[in-house]
């Protein structure tokens, strides 16, 4: 991310907090006491947000038990298979080397496996 410095020298933002710092350095190494103090002051809500509270998760203890109940919710659900035959049932879960096609000749939404694509009697809609 950049800004325009007099709206045509692009500067980078890293390049401007860059700056930013080592000016406040040589103030607070330079500066007499109430320069160090204001200095201090005025970091004082980065050291205590930022740095303090830096790896640790802020929940209670009701939210981290409801937060391993839903994963272990969603470790535990049932899969959904994309793929079933309408004769037998079978699916890629239970059966992954079958192949599964839908038959062009029958009306409607039916999926055979490789065994029943040619041996099922077609589905019309009269």
């Amino acid at each position: 991310m950049q800004v325009l410095l007099f709206f045509f020298i692009p500067i980078k933002i890293k390049i401007l907090g860059i700056i930013y710092g080592a000016l406040l350095v040589y103030q607070f190494i330079m500066g007499p006491a109430a320069i160090k103090i204001v200095i201090a002051a005025s970091l004082m809500n980065f050291i205590v947000f930022f740095i303090t509270g830096r790896g640790k998760v802020h929940m209670t203890p009701r939210q981290a038990k409801r937060r391993q109940e839903f994963k272990r919710q969603v470790k535990n659900t049932s899969k959904i298979t994309r793929h079933k035959c309408a004769i037998c049932g079978r699916t890629e879960e239970s059966n992954p080397e079958l192949e599964f096609r839908f038959c062009s000749k029958c009306e409607g939404n039916y999926e055979y496996c490789q065994d029943h694509l040619f041996t099922h009697t077609h589905v019309s809609r009269k």
